[in-house]
C-alpha cells in the first residue's frame, strides 16, 4: 500500500510540474480536463480521496499526511490549470462542457478551504486561487 501511495503523490506531484506557467501548461491542462484525471482531482479535493467511491476507514498519522499532501496538490493542479487555461481564453469554453468545475459542491469545498487558513495556509491559496481565476470567467460562479 506504501508503494501505491508513494506513486500516486510522485504522479501528482508530476502534474504540478507539468501544468505550472510554461508554454505547455495549457495542453496539459486540456489534456486534464478532457481525461478522467479530473475526477481523482476532484474527489482529493472535495472527498481527500482518490475516488468519491473510496470508504472513509479509519486513518492512521501517515495516511492522513499522505492525503493532506494529495489534496494540496490537487489543488495546486486545478488552480494551475485554471489559470492556463483563462490565459489561453479557454477557460469559458471548458466550464461550459465541464460543469462539475462550477457545481456548488466544489465552490463550498473551495470556500471552506478559506476558513482553514490558520491551520493550512497553502491549501487556502491554492483554493483562493482557484475562486479567483473561477469568479473571472464564469458569471455561474459568481
Amino acid at each position: 500500500k506504501k508503494e501505491r501511495h508513494d506513486a500516486h503523490l510522485l504522479g501528482l506531484e508530476s502534474l504540478v510540474q507539468l501544468t505550472k506557467a510554461t508554454s505547455t501548461s495549457t495542453e496539459a491542462a486540456l489534456a486534464l480536463v478532457r481525461g478522467n484525471v479530473l475526477d481523482t482531482i476532484l474527489s482529493l479535493i472535495q472527498a481527500w480521496r482518490m475516488s468519491q467511491q473510496d470508504d472513509a476507514q479509519v486513518m492512521d498519522e501517515l495516511e492522513k499526511d499522505y492525503f493532506a499532501m494529495m489534496h494540496r496538490n490537487a489543488l495546486t493542479v486545478l488552480a494551475n490549470c485554471l489559470y492556463a487555461l483563462e490565459q489561453a481564453g479557454e477557460l469559458t469554453n471548458v466550464l461550459g462542457t465541464h460543469e462539475r468545475l462550477v457545481a456548488d459542491e466544489l465552490l463550498s469545498v473551495l470556500i471552506g478551504e478559506l476558513g482553514s487558513a490558520v491551520d493550512r495556509p497553502h491549501d487556502a491559496c491554492q483554493a483562493c486561487k482557484c475562486l479567483q481565476t473561477l469568479l473571472r470567467s464564469s458569471d455561474d460562479t459568481k
